[in-house]
């Protein structure tokens, strides 16, 4: 959170729990890689994972140019701490985002905004000089980027190859032509809630997004399936699922 927000604000979160998922990820891959080292070596491996070492490890460039410089990283805002222009403009009717990551699409952006002798501008010509003069650099980008539209920049400057994206809310996203044709936003049944829709799995396997699509199970729908498979007799299966008859009666109550 010390990273994140805008200068001088107060701190900030990430939206997304990033660190719990992370770390679920982290554990699939050392899972993964450590089946492969037993098939080769037939030798088993302790997996071993964890919310500060995820954490830790998202911060990795954040920590290594404290390594390097000795300065302690500060909240940017939107900004890229070490590329500019590489943040977020206002626009006339919302936000864009813009990463021109060299010198090649800075001169495209400076173009496209139709200020092309920036570009040659001693302050500006490189990213250095351009890292250095950011406040400055970015006000004169932010008076160009109010006289359009968001979606009639983004049209242009992707036209020129720029790296940019509206800044999009959540309604706008799950209605975007590209999550539609990736297929990412699915009916789930239900029994209960109408018109469930949920985000899938992020991968592919062989073109199919993920192969089954079942309901989120009902409180004790498999409670007989699951004691029988573990050797319950049937009068301990009643004397449960009776049991959960009243705990499903009162929490309706």
């Amino acid at each position: 959170m010390s990273i994140n927000g805008e200068p001088e604000g107060m701190p900030s979160r990430v939206g997304p729990s990033i660190v719990d998922q992370g770390t679920g990820m982290w554990a699939a891959l050392g899972v993964l890689a450590a089946l492969r080292q037993r098939d080769a070596t037939g030798e088993a491996q302790h997996v071993q994972t964890s919310l500060m070492e995820t954490g830790l490890a998202w911060m990795g460039y954040f920590t290594s140019n404290y390594f390097a410089s000795g300065q302690v990283p500060t909240p940017q805002g939107s900004r890229h701490g070490q590329m500019a222009p590489y943040q977020g403009f206002a626009t006339r009717d919302g936000y864009i985002y813009i990463a021109a990551l060299n010198d090649r699409l800075f001169r495209r952006l400076c173009e496209a905004l139709g200020i092309p002798t920036l570009a040659d501008d001693p302050d500006y010509r490189t990213n250095a000089h351009r890292v250095a003069k950011r406040d400055e650099l970015s006000e004169i980008l932010g008076q160009v980027l109010l006289q359009r539209d968001a979606v009639e920049w983004e049209r242009l400057l992707r036209a020129e190859g720029l790296p940019c994206s509206g800044v999009r809310t959540i309604d706008q996203v799950v209605a975007d032509p590209h999550v539609k044709a990736l297929g990412m936003i699915r009916p789930w049944p239900h029994s209960d809630i109408e018109d469930l829709r949920l985000v899938d799995h992020p991968i592919s396997y062989n073109g199919t997004r993920s192969y089954r699509h079942d309901s989120p199970p009902d409180l004790g729908q498999h409670t007989r399936q699951v004691l029988e498979e573990i050797g319950y007799d049937d009068a301990a299966i009643d004397a449960v699922l009776e049991d959960e008859s009243l705990t499903k009666s009162r929490s309706k109550e």
